[in-house]
């Protein structure tokens, strides 16, 4: 509950400016979010972009669908950005009915859990391309300066129900941590709440 709680104040925090006409250099897409913050490194902006849906002709069907997402954090010295990281994930070659690619806004997290004055910044995303009910592919990656974290896994998902029994039959819900978050305890539990935040949905996700 302290990090459930934890997670809704800092997001009050958080400031969106969705379409700011901002120059950043070498940003790809459409900026979706601008999150400003100041930790010991000075002053900081995430810049969150997504590019518009393309599509093209494909070996296995007449139109398949491209997108992506981009992640930055910019260090403003002294007002002019300088790029310090940059994250990138996409849904390409998609012919399938459900298909995007997209950040969970609300769950964009800026924290400084070992109070140490360099923030974490937390940014969990979802990308899909599927024709049935299935799991959507969902991660959270992070940095605390310029070390990655990452949290890969699926959304627990109703696929089919079976009348038999009548009951639902479920698939997904399981994730990973990497080595340096699982090693870090305080950071993994966090992402373990956030986790949980984003599937609130569905059933508990189960550790693999």
């Amino acid at each position: 509950m302290k990090f459930v709680n934890m997670i809704a104040l800092l997001l009050c925090s958080v400031t969106a400016y969705a379409q700011t006409p901002a120059t950043y250099p070498d940003i790809q897409g459409k900026i979706v979010k601008e999150i400003k913050y100041k930790d010991k490194t000075g002053d900081n902006v995430i810049v969150l972009t997504q590019t518009d849906i393309l599509t093209q002709k494909c070996d296995y069907a007449d139109e398949c669908r491209n997108q992506d997402i981009y992640a930055y954090r910019f260090l403003l010295n002294q007002g002019k950005p300088q790029q310090m990281w940059q994250i990138r994930d996409f849904a390409h070659n998609c012919d399938l009915d459900a298909f995007f690619t997209k950040f969970l806004l609300d769950s964009v997290s800026i924290t400084d859990l070992n109070n140490n004055n360099l923030k974490e910044i937390w940014i969990p995303y979802q990308t899909f391309c599927s024709g049935d009910p299935a799991p959507i592919p969902s991660k959270i990656i992070a940095y605390e300066g310029t070390q990655k974290y990452a949290l890969r896994g699926q959304t627990r998902e109703i696929v089919a129900f079976d009348s038999d029994n009548n009951r639902h039959e479920y698939a997904g819900g399981t994730y990973q941590m990497d080595n340096a978050l699982q090693n870090n305890p305080t950071f993994s539990r966090f992402a373990k709440t956030l986790w949980e935040k984003i599937n609130s949905h569905t059933n508990n996700a189960v550790v693999q």
